[in-house]
């Protein structure tokens, strides 16, 4: 077994100009951080249809949430944030 804990602690990559739906297809991490900050539609599969065309930047208004607070989420579990808007 030759397991690398090295994996655990790469930075991931969040960048803001894919899909949550794509994020969320490809990170399970990711997945469930928006599922701790309250996006709970990310874990039905009827939603998450909807969510091929929504952006984190575009959803987080939609929630009442702030966009740094929600980012800060991502940067304090190892998260690097790219496309952030200006």
């Amino acid at each position: 077994m030759s397991g690398s804990s090295r994996e655990n602690t790469m930075a991931k990559e969040l960048d803001l100009n894919k899909s949550v739906y794509d994020i969320c297809a490809a990170d399970a991490v990711a997945k469930g951080i928006l599922l701790e900050l309250g996006f709970k539609a990310v874990a039905t599969p009827k939603a998450m249809g909807a969510m091929k065309n929504r952006r984190i930047p575009q959803i987080v208004p939609i929630k009442g949430k702030d966009l740094d607070a929600v980012l800060a989420a991502f940067e304090t579990r190892g998260y690097t944030i790219l496309n952030r808007p200006e």
